[in-house]
């Protein structure tokens, strides 16, 4: 049964992954009508943000929790983030949140044409997306932005929302952060980021506005990704990623092997613990499906599913090294978690 649940959502992903995964950038910039109050909550954070280097407020917890970069088929990174807020700063959860990206080194390039908003020339930035929205219960809002390779500064800024009472005191926090974007186009062997996740499931198809609040959501497969990497000895590790720059077969399908280990970190240092059997996803892999396609954009999917039940609780540090048989190259990446009695 366990075996058969990993076959299938690995064939699953190997499908989803080679859909457009920022598409739901393509209508950010579609603003709807906004109230007078809207747009003066727009235009603080706006202007904080043009404000470029001066005192930034902090008047509730704002964190910026975690991030994973995949591959968009637009040549794009798309890059799902997390962020923290603490609902019991805020008297209502209707807020205003802006995210701007800033290529570093690079002076943002003039709009075409002549449009200006008011007497200032409009700028057009890699990112720049502005949303309304409530906070839940638990103070975790999840987004996505899509960008190119390079080296960024971002810009996050959330703002309670006014009300018609002017005498009200209205919180805004923001920060700023700098972000380093893989270049996944690149003809290469590379690994996206791998998202440790507390579960995974398949669903359907998201709307537009709904996919825009769940960025783990690859189109039919449903990623809840852990903050903490933090698991019981009841339950399962759960790793998800894609391998990119694969080198094809005659018949356009790779011969890729994935290899996971663990290793224990004890008072007197890190000791090998175990290791699964190498995952092998070629043209007989059952982990892909029957009409998978380098050629056609389908890529390859990286799935781990692993019973704790006899890992000892402890720190841990997962290697996964990946190989292309057919280029002969290989790379490493590490991931470390906690096993809770």
């Amino acid at each position: 049964m366990f075996i058969r649940r990993v076959t299938a959502l690995c064939a699953a992903i190997a499908v989803v992954a080679s859909l457009p995964l920022g598409a739901q950038d393509e209508d950010k910039k579609d603003t709807p009508s906004l109230s007078k109050a809207e747009q003066q909550d727009a235009r603080v954070l706006i202007d904080l943000a043009d404000s470029m280097g001066e005192a930034l407020p902090s008047e509730f917890p704002l964190t910026w929790r975690q991030n994973h970069f995949v591959m968009a088929q637009n040549g794009q990174t798309f890059i799902p983030f997390t962020l923290q807020l603490d609902p019991t700063f805020l008297p209502s959860s209707a807020v205003v949140l802006y995210v701007r990206a800033v290529k570093k080194g690079v002076a943002a390039p003039p709009p075409e044409g002549d449009d200006k908003k008011g007497d200032e020339m409009m700028v057009e930035y890699p990112w720049d997306n502005l949303e309304f929205l409530d906070v839940p219960a638990d103070g975790l809002v999840a987004r996505g932005l899509a960008l190119s390779g390079g080296e960024y500064e971002l810009f996050v800024g959330v703002k309670e929302l006014s009300t018609e009472n002017e005498e009200e005191i209205k919180k805004t926090s923001v920060f700023r952060r700098d972000l380093s974007v893989p270049d996944f186009t690149k003809p290469e062997l590379a690994i996206s980021s791998i998202i440790v996740a507390d579960g995974m499931e398949g669903v359907e198809a998201l709307a537009p506005e709904a996919q825009r609040a769940n960025p783990y959501t690859f189109v039919t497969i449903k990623v809840t990704p852990s903050l903490d990497s933090k698991y019981q000895q009841t339950s399962a590790l759960t790793l998800l990623f894609w391998v990119y720059g694969v080198t094809p077969d005659a018949m356009q399908k790779p011969d890729v092997q994935i290899d996971f280990s663990f290793h224990q970190k004890l008072p007197e240092g890190e000791k090998y613990f175990n290791k699964t059997a190498p995952q092998v996803l070629n043209a007989t892999s059952p982990m892909l499906p029957a009409g998978f396609d380098l050629s056609a954009g389908h890529l390859v999917p990286g799935m781990l599913n692993m019973p704790l039940g006899s890992f000892p609780p402890g720190d841990y540090r997962c290697e996964v090294r990946v190989t292309d048989k057919l280029s002969g190259k290989s790379l490493t990446q590490n991931v470390a978690f906690n096993v809770a009695g």
